[in-house]
């Protein structure tokens, strides 16, 4: 039949081309429930939410996946979390209201010494590795997830309200890197100005990032996606980043991590 190869000849020469391509769709679906009968978790493609738990903060994630052969995927995600210092310290202002220093209210608690909130958007491309397929539809398959992309940093400053020891003049601070006095004087700290402010002055900061974990799919069904992922991330950005005052601005940012994944295959 003209169009064809000599093997499509040879094995659907009385049908027609229309006829030839549900006959291989036929076909592969076969060898797929066969694959999938075999502990194989089989699909075209999938989409997952992932609520991911870090040892500098945490975030949110969507990710795509479309199979390239049986035992590979190209993947594709965004990602939005926080990240945060380790030696952050939160504190409750106690605020008096006249010299005796009775205990009126208490105010926001802070993050003492804080700059800023620390935010980020990440855009990835990667792969998914099959490494161990299930014994059976209730076992658990693994795969090997690595990739990288692009990461967008964005520092909102960190507001405080206070008050001066000096002149007992209220103000709403945020560092300006010379001037301590008030920003890191406990006693005169009322508490955290609160999350809307200082959302005019944002700082985005392009970075890069690379990913590697192992994904661990206990899901019974194999159209469904239930799992957890473990692993490590690299970033680093074109400018140096300082979450604490009396923190060390840096440009490199390394992390692990714990993901729990929930979505569908298709």
């Amino acid at each position: 039949m003209p169009g064809l190869s000599q093997e499509d000849n040879n094995l659907y020469g009385n049908l027609s081309p229309k006829e030839i391509k549900k006959e291989k769709r036929r076909l592969q679906i076969e060898r797929w429930r066969e694959l999938e009968s075999e502990g194989t978790i089989v699909f075209e493609k999938y989409n997952l939410f992932h609520l991911k738990l870090n040892t500098d903060g945490y975030s949110f994630g969507f990710e795509h996946g479309k199979a390239k052969k049986v035992s590979l995927d190209n993947i594709y995600w965004f990602e939005f979390g926080e990240r945060k210092s380790f030696k952050e310290q939160k504190l409750t202002p106690i605020i008096p209201y006249d010299e005796t220093y009775t205990l009126v209210t208490l105010g926001k608690p802070f993050v003492y010494g804080k700059i800023n909130n620390f935010y980020y958007l990440k855009f990835g491309y990667g792969q998914q590795r099959l490494i161990g397929k299930k014994n059976n539809k209730s076992g658990v398959g693994v795969t090997g997830i690595y990739g990288g992309g692009l990461s967008l940093a964005f520092l909102k400053p960190y507001y405080l309200d206070v008050q001066d020891p000096n002149t007992g003049q209220y103000e709403r601070i945020a560092y300006d890197g010379t001037d301590e006095s008030l920003f890191l004087n406990a006693s005169a700290i009322l508490g955290y100005a609160g999350f809307g402010t200082g959302f005019n002055q944002i700082r985005v900061v392009p970075g890069a990032f690379t990913r590697l974990g192992f994904r661990f799919d206990f899901g019974r069904f194999n159209d469904v996606v239930t799992a957890v992922e473990v692993g490590i991330n690299a970033e680093i950005y074109t400018s140096k980043i300082a979450i604490l005052a009396k923190q060390t601005p840096k440009i490199f940012f390394f992390n692990s991590y714990l993901a729990f994944d929930i979505g569908g295959r298709k």
